[in-house]
């Protein structure tokens, strides 16, 4: 028999309680467990916005990048927590340097916008392209967009300097 078959609803819910138990006491893999069960629903978890960002803090805290992003997006959206799109770039910014593609596509387009960070065509076309070369839905149109916006003579001076542009736009913050 598969180790998953035939799992009752008791054995979910004594999952639910390690879990818990484990995030009560600060582990950050727990907590960001726990913050997707309260932001989508599980077996025995009524989906809670509210809930799911106060765990979503906890496990950024403790460390967890994906609750980086996912904090970003109910700062960003105003989701169970009060709308900053400043403190949604913060986030956004924590999750890019340790590699979320999603993270910094969000973050050309706060730049894009002057969303929550001062508009900055050069700081979005890096996010777009950094966003595009881990094959980011939507980051090589807004590559092109930025592209056509700039001009050839200004995105040649800009080759080669993604990630040093990147990096001073998030220390900014």
């Amino acid at each position: 028999m598969l180790p998953c078959a035939g799992v009752s609803e008791t054995s979910d819910l004594d999952r639910e309680d390690q879990i818990l138990e484990l995030a009560m006491a600060g582990d950050a893999g727990a907590q960001f467990s726990l913050a997707l069960r309260y932001e989508f629903g599980a077996p025995g978890v009524v989906p809670d916005t509210a809930v799911s960002a106060a765990w979503f803090k906890k496990a950024a805290e403790g460390g967890i990048s994906g609750a980086y992003l996912y904090l970003g997006l109910k700062y960003e959206n105003g989701s169970g927590i009060t709308q900053n799109l400043r403190q949604a770039a913060i986030c956004y910014c924590q999750a890019a340097d340790d590699d979320w593609a999603a993270a910094r596509y969000f973050l050309a387009v706060l730049y894009q916008d002057g969303r929550g960070v001062p508009q900055d065509d050069r700081i979005a076309l890096a996010w777009y392209r950094l966003a595009a070369e881990q094959g980011y839905p939507g980051a090589e149109e807004g590559v092109k967009e930025m592209s056509d916006r700039m001009g050839q003579e200004f995105l040649t001076d800009l080759a080669g300097n993604d990630l040093i542009l990147t990096k001073k736009a998030c220390a900014g913050l």
